[in-house]
C-alpha cells in the first residue's frame, strides 16, 4: 500500500465514521507542499504502527 493509498483509506473511513455519529460538518486542511514530507512521514507510520493518533491544535 501506498502513501496516497493510505490516506486515501484513512479519509474514506473518517468520513464513514463521521456519518456513524451523526457529525454534520467536516473541515479539511490543505497540507503546503513544503510540509508534503513530513505529512507523508506520519502516514506511514501511522499505516505501519496501525495506531491511529490525533492532531491538537496550540490554544495562543
Amino acid at each position: 500500500m501506498t502513501v496516497n493509498d493510505a490516506e486515501y483509506h484513512g479519509l474514506i473511513r473518517g468520513l464513514k465514521l463521521a456519518l456513524m455519529k451523526k457529525i454534520v460538518t467536516v473541515t479539511l486542511i490543505h497540507v503546503k507542499r513544503e510540509f508534503n514530507q513530513a505529512a507523508d512521514y506520519l502516514t506511514s507510520k501511522t499505516f505501519v504502527l496501525e495506531e491511529s493518533w490525533e492532531l491538537m491544535t496550540q490554544t495562543r
